[in-house]
């Protein structure tokens, strides 16, 4: 790996090092040389994949709470569980949904009941996501979150609410303004599964 130029170093110390230089001709030097660093790197790319958020600073940040968010849902029963979703804040994070989304996408062939239950939940919680992330980025989740509803309710033989989930589903991805190809994937792949059961 090589040593950034004086130059580099230079611009860093004085402050005025453009990030796409510092993510390009610093930060690889410091992974390369230092373990604990590739490993704390190597663990924010974890903590991002676990909550499905491309920002470091919000995977560090929620994964720990959302983890410890949804943990206590697991403990009580539906309705508190909603009622926890919807009136309480400190679930209102994009780490909660996206972990109640994954909860629900495995359990989607054996416990298709919880499965749609957490989709639910995930449902409330991605439509009291507030302005701490960016509404398109918001919309997409929604999505995301409808069309988990849409495939548990399908695995649950209900296609007529599998259905409005779709719609719900479709509606918000047109709405969002990141032109997302995985969103759009999954609202496609959820219309042709449930066209295939009709």
């Amino acid at each position: 790996m090589e040593h950034p130029s004086l130059e580099t170093l230079a611009q860093l110390l004085a402050g005025d090092l453009p990030h796409d230089d510092l993510l390009a001709r610093v930060i690889p030097h410091l992974f390369a040389v230092c373990p604990v660093c590739r490993e704390r790197h190597e663990e924010i790319l974890r903590l991002q994949e676990e909550i499905g958020h491309w920002d470091e600073r919000v995977a560090v940040m929620e994964a720990p709470q959302a983890a410890e968010l949804v943990a206590r849902l697991r403990k009580r029963p539906f309705d508190e569980q909603l009622n926890l979703v919807s009136n309480d804040e400190s679930f209102h994070l994009w780490g909660v949904a996206q972990l109640l989304l994954r909860e629900s996408r495995e359990a989607i062939p054996t416990d298709p009941a919880r499965a749609t239950d957490y989709a639910e939940l995930a449902v409330k919680v991605a439509q009291h996501l507030g302005e701490a992330y960016d509404p398109h980025w918001v919309l997409d989740l929604r999505a995301r979150a409808y069309v988990t509803l849409g495939h548990a309710r399908q695995a649950l033989s209900e296609p007529r609410s599998a259905e409005t989930a779709l719609r719900e589903a479709e509606a918000l991805a047109a709405s969002s303004m990141t032109g997302n190809a995985d969103v759009q994937a999954e609202v496609r792949e959820l219309r042709e599964a449930l066209a295939r059961r009709a």
